[in-house]
């Protein structure tokens, strides 16, 4: 989602958001609160909010050729503060190398009249 145009972001936000877990961010509020907090940090936590027992850290950019990523490394509940730094230079280097390899290629982004954008 922190990948999404505004207006689509928007749309998605308007609909009503399921309660999975207890953990789980139901409002437009809460869920722009995490995504404010995703676009100063480039992380994005999961903390029992899908499944209960498991915590996540996540990541989401846009690589040279306009494709969209997000990664998530998901872990028991009971394992993630141990790894928590370790997660974190996971996503940061997986994200520096699909970057660095879409510098590479040259094909241009294709995006569609709907904003989501792709490559053939």
């Amino acid at each position: 989602m922190a990948c999404l145009p505004p207006h689509r972001r928007a749309a998605l936000l308007r609909r009503r958001l399921d309660r999975l877990t207890p953990h789980t961010k139901t409002t437009a509020q809460e869920v722009e609160a995490e995504l404010r907090q995703f676009n100063e940090h480039q992380i994005a936590w999961d903390l029992e909010e899908h499944a209960l027992g498991v915590c996540a850290a996540g990541t989401a950019f846009i690589d040279p050729l306009g494709r969209d990523y997000a990664i998530s490394v998901p872990v028991p509940k009971t394992r993630f503060e141990a790894k928590r730094e370790a997660m974190i230079r996971l996503l940061r280097d997986a994200q520096e190398q699909a970057i660095a390899a879409g510098s590479r290629l040259k094909a241009p982004p294709i995006r569609s009249p709907d904003g989501f954008r792709g490559s053939v």
